[in-house]
């Protein structure tokens, strides 16, 4: 079943086993979609496929809704899969100027958890929640 939001900067569409965002910008999101959840072909690259696993913390619906406020928020970025790991993460720059609440988001939106990007950010783990938290509300 596929369930989607709605947001300013493109649409999150839910699967059972992965989220797919799709930028605005792109003619046929429905289409795009479909393809981008399909493992038989190959992600468009105007789709952003967040994979749903069990190990996560954080499921793919709530690290899509994520990047979607995120950008929302800032435009003029792309998320990338292999921006993020847990050794040296690699943020856009228009997010780390828009301070630590958005980072901590992309943080969350690439699978990190909450006391690795506490780590990353030299804050507690309260405070990413905090951080996360407000980011859902559209308060940070």
């Amino acid at each position: 079943m596929e369930l989607k939001t709605v947001y300013e900067s493109g649409i999150v569409y839910n699967y059972s086993d992965c989220s797919v965002f799709i930028p605005s910008t792109v003619d046929n999101p429905d289409h795009t979609a479909e393809k981008a959840k399909s493992l038989d072909l190959s992600t468009p690259d105007t789709a952003i496929r967040l994979e749903s696993d069990q190990d996560d913390l954080r499921p793919s619906t709530e690290r899509a809704e994520l990047l979607a406020l995120l950008r929302d928020r800032v435009g003029g970025w792309m998320y990338e899969h292999t921006d993020v790991g847990p050794q040296h993460p690699r943020v856009p720059v228009a997010l780390v100027a828009e301070g630590k609440a958005s980072v901590a988001g992309y943080l969350a939106v690439a699978g990190l958890d909450n006391d690795e990007i506490a780590d990353y950010l030299d804050v507690g783990r309260r405070t990413v929640s905090q951080y996360i938290s407000d980011l859902k509300q559209g308060e940070r």
